[in-house]
C-alpha cells in the first residue's frame, strides 16, 4: 500500500510522519504535566510542613510553659489556698492555651490540599484538545 501524503502548509508529509509528530508532542505534553504535578505537590508539601512545624512549636511551647508556670504559679497560689486547688487552676489555664494552639495547627493542616488541581485541569484540557484533533 502506498504511503499517503498530506499537504501541510507548503510541504507534503506522510501520515506516518504526522502520527509520529503527534506521538512526540503527546510525550512532551505528558512530561510537562508530570513536571507541573511534581512542582505543585512539592509546594503543597512545603505548606503542610510549615503548618506541622507551627503545631509542633505550639506543643513544645505549651510543655515548656507548663513546666515553668506550674512550678511558679502553683507555689504562689499555694500561699493563699490548698496546693491541689492551685495546681488545678494552673492546669486549666495551660490546657486552654495548648488546646487553642493545637486547634489552630490542625485547622491549617486541614486547609492544605495535596491534590494537583492545576495539573488535573491541564490534563483535561489536553484530552479535550486531543479529541478535537482526532475528529
Amino acid at each position: 500500500m502506498a504511503d499517503r501524503y498530506v499537504d501541510v502548509g507548503e510541504e507534503r508529509r506522510s501520515l506516518a510522519d504526522i502520527v509520529q509528530n503527534i506521538a512526540n508532542n503527546l510525550q512532551d505534553i505528558v512530561r510537562a504535566e508530570l513536571r507541573l504535578a511534581k512542582t505543585e505537590m512539592m509546594d503543597r508539601a512545603r505548606r503542610m510542613g510549615r503548618a506541622a512545624g507551627m503545631l509542633a512549636a505550639g506543643v513544645a511551647l505549651l510543655a515548656l510553659a507548663g513546666l515553668l508556670l506550674v512550678t511558679m504559679v502553683v507555689g504562689a497560689l499555694a500561699l493563699a489556698m490548698p496546693v491541689w486547688a492551685a495546681a488545678l487552676i494552673v492546669a486549666v489555664v495551660l490546657g486552654a492555651i495548648g488546646g487553642g494552639l493545637a486547634v489552630v495547627g490542625r485547622i491549617r493542616l486541614k486547609e492544605t490540599n495535596l491534590r494537583p488541581d492545576q495539573t488535573i485541569d491541564n490534563v483535561k484540557g489536553d484530552v479535550e484538545w486531543l479529541k478535537q484533533q482526532t475528529k
